[in-house]
């Protein structure tokens, strides 16, 4: 089972997603880091993500992680996914990228 975890910078516009262990989420001080499986639930979380985004602990946990992300990105991010476990090609796995974030 793969795990993705994803950490944005204080400004939330910096996203670095990896494929890691969930205790790396643990690590990362002063910012919003979310982990994920496979079907993109997410299942472990900082503080700084409910800080950053607004949601509560109650509202992250078992959501999809794409309800931190607007439109179009929320609604093409399955076909990320799939591209991704079909080809193994990483668009944008291990790479620093700017990203818009959704807040509640």
């Amino acid at each position: 089972m793969k795990v993705w975890c994803g950490a944005i910078n204080a400004l939330g516009t910096t996203l670095i997603i990896s494929e890691q262990a969930p205790s790396s989420c643990s690590e990362v001080k002063g910012k919003a880091c979310c982990c994920a499986y496979d079907k993109l639930t997410v299942t472990l979380f900082t503080q700084g993500t409910t800080a950053m985004f607004g949601y509560t602990k109650i509202e992250l946990e078992n959501a999809n992680v794409s309800m931190l992300m607007p439109q179009p990105f929320s609604q093409r991010h399955p076909s990320y996914l799939q591209r991704y476990t079909s080809t193994g090609d990483p668009h944008i796995i291990d790479k620093v990228q700017e990203v818009v974030a959704l807040h509640k």
